[in-house]
Order: structure tokens, then C-alpha cells, then sequence
């Protein structure tokens, strides 16, 4: 399979976020994309485990009962002090990549 340029136009809400997982996860937005759109053919193949009626005026929507895309932010910034490294090993690693970002300024 050969792979294809596909330029679309996304809001930048929608661009952090892709960034941000692909940060989070480790690997390449292109991958994480890919995953996302995997993910919701899976989940539109299946078809979805329960849906809700929800009504407003003359409107009818139909939303999704489980939200995925809500964001547990207790959860995820709880956790934000345990390092898999020491602190030591942190300010070591900041300061060789400092080190080396200064001296590719300084040639």
C-alpha cells in the first residue's frame, strides 16, 4: 500500500489534542491518526453498546450513552510527580540536552 498526502484543514483544538496524545502515547501523529480512525470503524462496524434519545424543542438527537472523549483531569495530572526517573537523573537529562542545544547554536 502506497501512502498518500490527504491535507485537510483542522481546528487547532483538534491539532493540540493529536499532538498531545501523540506525546503522551510516544508515538508519531500519523500513528496516532491512523489508530483514531481504526478505532472509530471498529466502533462503527460494531455499532455502538447502547445509545439515548434526547430531545430539545422540535429536535431529536441520538448521542452515545458512554462518552469517550471526556477528559478525566484528576487522573490524568495526579500522577504528574511520579517519575519513572530520579530527580537527579531529571535535572542530568535537561542539562545535557541544554548543553547540547547550546552548543549547536555556538558553531
Amino acid at each position: 500500500m502506497t501512502d498518500k498526502d490527504f491535507p485537510t484543514r483542522l481546528s487547532d483544538s483538534t491539532v493540540q489534542r493529536i499532538a498531545m496524545l501523540a506525546r503522551r502515547l510516544r508515538k508519531s501523529k500519523r500513528a496516532v491518526i491512523e489508530g483514531a480512525v481504526d478505532a472509530y470503524a471498529r466502533r462503527v462496524d460494531d455499532g455502538p453498546a447502547r445509545r439515548t434519545k434526547k430531545s430539545r424543542g422540535t429536535k431529536s438527537q441520538t448521542e452515545f450513552a458512554a462518552r469517550s472523549d471526556v477528559v478525566d483531569v484528576i487522573e490524568r495530572s495526579c500522577g504528574a510527580w511520579r517519575r519513572r526517573e530520579s530527580p537527579a537523573q531529571t535535572v542530568e537529562n535537561i542539562r545535557r540536552v541544554f548543553r547540547q542545544s547550546m552548543e549547536r547554536r555556538a558553531r
